[in-house]
């Protein structure tokens, strides 16, 4: 009984009962009602008129009512024998004449006085021994302004009491069977309307971290139940990305540690196999040291990645010129570039106001320089260039600053643009890192920005060899409510495109 109570399908059913039940109900009343009045309205009429009639048949003589000769006599046997009760009662509430049905009912007519001050009434009474009423109609009968006395013609309510009678019953015994064959029939539809919501918890209930391949595919059309199911297998499809994500993420970053550990597992235990000299051991060290920094940085960008899952905001908001910014970060790069004959150049206006988090943003194009300056023969040239423009539809600056945004996903090779195009909205930040390098194969363009993506060139531009710099850098740029993008062919060089939203100076 439980189980029936929780069923959908039977509340439903149990909700589409109520109501038609109620719907039943009311209709029935009303028809009821309606005929009711319809009959009693008929039989009125039909009194009203034949009262009408016999009033003509009526003459006073000396006071006293009497009917015509013949034709009055006529005129009441007719009616008698329609079954019709006739009677003539004088002012003094006596009755003078009376023929056809009920002659004996008794029941106190209106006095005569009374019924100068009201108009013609009808009375329904019961009638000794008869299963129906009486409707009886009473019209006074007046002379120049004179009441002399009543004219009374009543009428069994039989028939009209049989026929509603039988409509009562055939409404009781149809209501019912109604019900009852509306509950088959809604129990049917419920169910059939709710067998995919049935498919769509059994597939839930097969489903497991371990296999979210499965689909419901179900043909339904484009109603609730039908884009539920639809909503269900995209819900499936996300999910099954998030988890063969996560599964990649963990083996890569268990990989990339795994590395550092066996290098440096092996050095210690080459070191440990027969006594060495000083500057050996100090070589071990250097060695260890540097493995140390690599897993530290790891270490980092994991933490860093795993806090950006979060919900809280990893970005502060303050005052800052971008200009100076980059100018400082050029002039922090600049002894590497010379080390390795490079050219590196800076082209930024004098100022350049936006609102952001100054660490982040030095930790972005840090990395972005690094990267050009690893990656650029000795020779090459390396350059930096920014400038205010204004956002236009399209440039992707729909996010406010400092609203965590969707993780990195896989970016969208974009056509190049020019640093200042002419637009319209708010001012917007254009930041250019570009090398002359050996440039990055067009199918590894889409990847670069993943978590560990393993491609030969395309990785070992990412932070250090990690794999990790490009992702943390484009989350850095959409924390800031910006986008970041890649230009980039072969033997061509590279050209990483940020867009910052600007602040009016």
């Amino acid at each position: 009984m439980t189980q029936w109570r929780k069923s959908v399908r039977v509340r439903l059913t149990l909700w589409y009962m109520l109501l038609l039940a109620l719907t039943l109900i009311v209709f029935s009343s009303g028809l009821y009602l309606a005929l009711a009045r319809g009959l009693y309205q008929q039989v009125d009429d039909g009194l009203r008129l034949m009262a009408g009639q016999f009033l003509g048949t009526i003459n006073v003589d000396n006071g006293q009512l009497s009917l015509e000769t013949n034709q009055g006599e006529d005129e009441t046997a007719t009616l008698a024998e329609r079954g019709l009760l006739v009677r003539i009662v004088d002012a003094h509430g006596r009755v003078v004449d009376s023929s056809g049905p009920f002659r004996d009912l008794r029941f106190l007519p209106p006095v005569v006085t009374e019924t100068l001050q009201v108009p013609p009434t009808f009375m329904t009474v019961d009638a000794p021994g008869e299963a129906a009423s009486v409707r009886v109609y009473s019209v006074p009968y007046e002379e120049n302004g004179r009441v002399y006395g009543l004219v009374q013609i009543g009428q069994s309510l039989e028939t009209v009491q049989t026929t509603l009678h039988s409509l009562l019953l055939v409404l009781a015994l149809a209501v019912p069977v109604t019900l009852a064959l509306a509950s088959l029939g809604g129990l049917f539809l419920a169910g059939r309307a709710l067998a995919p919501i049935d498919d769509i918890t059994r597939a839930a209930q097969r489903i497991s971290a371990e296999d979210l391949g499965h689909r419901l595919n179900l043909s339904l059309p484009d109603d609730e139940v039908g884009r539920l199911a639809g909503t269900f297998d995209d819900m499936l499809a996300r999910l099954d990305n998030a988890f063969r994500r996560q599964r990649q993420f963990t083996a890569d970053a268990s990989h990339e540690m795994r590395t550092p550990l066996t290098v440096m597992k092996g050095d210690i235990d080459v070191t440990l196999n027969r006594t060495r000299s000083v500057a050996e051991y100090q070589q071990v060290l250097a060695d260890l040291e540097e493995e140390v920094d690599r897993l530290i940085r790891l270490v980092e960008d994991l933490l860093f990645l795993a806090r950006a899952d979060t919900s809280h905001p990893l970005v502060n908001s303050e005052p800052l010129d971008m200009a100076s910014l980059l100018q400082a970060i050029v002039e922090q790069m600049r002894p590497l570039a010379e080390a390795k004959g490079q050219t590196l150049t800076c082209q930024v206006p004098d100022a350049l106001p936006m609102h952001g988090d100054a660490d982040k943003l030095i930790q972005l194009f840090l990395n972005l320089l690094d990267n050009a300056i690893k990656y650029t023969p000795p020779g090459g040239t390396v350059s930096v260039r920014a400038v205010m423009t204004l956002a236009r539809e399209g440039d992707g600056l729909a996010a406010p600053p400092h609203r965590r945004p969707a993780l990195p996903q896989p970016v969208r090779p974009p056509a190049p643009q020019a640093l200042s195009v002419p637009g319209v909205g708010p001012p917007m930040l254009v930041i250019e890192v570009s090398d002359s390098g050996p440039g990055i194969p067009p199918e590894h363009l889409p990847h670069i920005f993943e978590r560990f993506y393993r491609a030969d060139e395309a990785r070992s531009r990412a932070a250090g060899g990690l794999g990790l710099g490009l992702a943390i850098g484009r989350w850095i740029v959409e924390a800031h409510g910006g986008v970041m993008e890649v230009q980039s062919a072969p033997q061509h060089g590279t050209t990483f495109t940020v867009r910052l939203p600007g602040a009016r100076g």
